[in-house]
């Protein structure tokens, strides 16, 4: 399942929108929100992820957080044992990566990962350490715009389902730029998830990474997911393949100050 949630939430904004520039943060951001997922192929749990948003200790700018993911496989899986430490520093207005910092280890074997972007040069930096190895990879990205990777498309990918629509995002995966697609179903429609009765109202979005070779599970291009129809756009599930088949990633356990899931479709739009 690594790297999970990468294939799970690969977004951005729509080419006629870059020209707009925000002026406020994104509603999706609250320091102290956790939201946990289980990890499921089948009847079997594989693992869990756990997604924090904190205040930025590195910086007196309050338009930035940092945003931690933590992926972590069930105890006794067999093939697979997996742990991750994520760290992404966002922008809270522009709703783009700042910073990425990743320890993963996978049946022993580490990576290191640093990202670094610098708006006012338009320019990214790149560095991936393979520790059983010893070897380092580093990389200058030049006539850079802007771009999401790893956490900071989780959180993206929140943000544009407030929106609806098209989107095309510059996504930074494996040293390089590219590029992920989503689809938003503007009309809202009700989710069952096993931690909540009755069912929440949510948008559904459909999506296409056009990029391959980030997971060791096999993760394809293709993936689904589900958002909550109200301004926290909390992610409540998604469906990708990897090369066991079809995984589910579901909202298990949340804290979100003032937040419960929206009412069914029926009894409440946005």
């Amino acid at each position: 399942m690594r790297h999970v949630i990468v294939g799970l939430l690969a977004l951005g904004l729509a080419a006629h929108m870059r020209a707009q520039v925000p002026d406020s943060p994104s509603p999706i951001f609250q320091v102290g929100e956790e939201l946990q997922y289980a990890v499921r192929w089948k009847f079997i749990r594989l693992g869990t992820i756990i997604v924090r948003t904190v205040r930025d200790s590195s910086s007196n700018d309050t338009g930035r957080v940092r945003c931690v993911m933590n992926v972590e496989s069930s105890p006794g899986l067999p093939v697979v044992s997996l742990q991750e430490h994520n760290e992404a520093v966002m922008d809270i207005v522009r709703v783009r990566s700042l910073s990425f910092a990743a320890v993963h280890l996978m049946n022993g074997h580490s990576q290191t990962i640093h990202h670094a972007f610098r708006p006012e040069d338009r320019i990214a930096t790149a560095e991936l350490i393979d520790g059983e190895n010893e070897r380092e990879w580093k990389k200058t990205i030049p006539d850079v715009d802007w771009y999401v990777e790893g956490v900071s498309l989780f959180f993206f990918a929140r943000h544009a389902a407030l929106r609806g629509g098209v989107f095309d995002a510059p996504t930074l995966v494996n040293l390089s730029i590219a590029r992920t697609t989503l689809t938003i179903d503007s009309v809202p429609e009700e989710l069952s998830i096993d931690a909540w009765d009755p069912p929440i109202r949510a948008h559904r979005f459909t999506g296409r990474a056009d990029w391959s070779g980030a997971s060791a599970a096999g993760v394809t291009g293709d993936f689904t997911g589900w958002t909550s129809d109200d301004e926290a756009s909390v992610m409540l599930r998604a469906e990708l393949d990897i090369f066991l088949g079809s995984i589910d990633v579901e909202l298990e356990r949340w804290r979100r100050d003032g937040w419960r899931p929206p009412s069914p479709v029926n009894a409440a739009r946005r």
